[in-house]
């Protein structure tokens, strides 16, 4: 029924419950949290007209997401991350992991240390800068650089140096095409 109020008059549990003895929804049919619940019950029922706690709810936020907050308001998007790719690290990754180890290392002041992260993943051979033009550009395919626009609009572009990153990719894609 399109007006009906059914169901803020029970759970999920309850509403379940009913169609099975009413023999609608079979043994094998039912939900898998089904029986989690009949034997974990909540200490409170989930009610649709119970009012919601008065709780505080708190931000979580770690070290890390400073950094990357910080890394990509410096030198925005890098693009698309494939997240289904374990091998390679989305370049943010690294430079929190660099970051960590410097501060780690407890050397180098903690304001200098972007800066520091920075220079240091440069003599490791990945040069993060951001430049801005006029004209958006295209990715470049091959070589050892890659511009990227983050922004149509604002015509941002990020450009990245990363040869090694490149060799890694082509190497998944010639291992790919030959399990094919």
């Amino acid at each position: 029924m399109a007006g009906s109020r059914l169901e803020k008059l029970g759970t999920i549990f309850t509403r379940v419950r009913g169609l099975m003895r009413a023999g609608v929804l079979s043994e094998e049919d039912k939900p898998l949290w089904f029986d989690v619940y009949k034997t974990f019950p909540p200490k409170y029922e989930p009610y649709a007209d119970r009012p919601p706690a008065d709780k505080e709810i708190v931000d979580i936020l770690y070290p890390e997401d400073i950094i990357r907050a910080k890394f990509y308001k410096k030198f925005g998007s890098p693009g698309t991350i494939d997240m289904t790719n374990h091998k390679t690290k989305a370049l943010s990754e690294r430079f929190i992991k660099k970051h960590q180890e410097l501060e780690h290392e407890g050397v180098i002041k903690p304001e200098q240390l972007f800066t520091a992260t920075t220079e240091a993943l440069a003599n490791e051979g990945l040069v993060l800068e951001r430049t801005h033009s006029e004209a958006p550009e295209r990715p470049v395919r091959g070589g050892g650089d890659m511009s990227e626009t983050r922004d149509g609009s604002g015509h941002f572009t990020t450009q990245v140096k990363v040869s090694e990153m490149f060799k890694d990719a082509q190497l998944q894609r010639d291992d790919s095409k030959s399990d094919s």
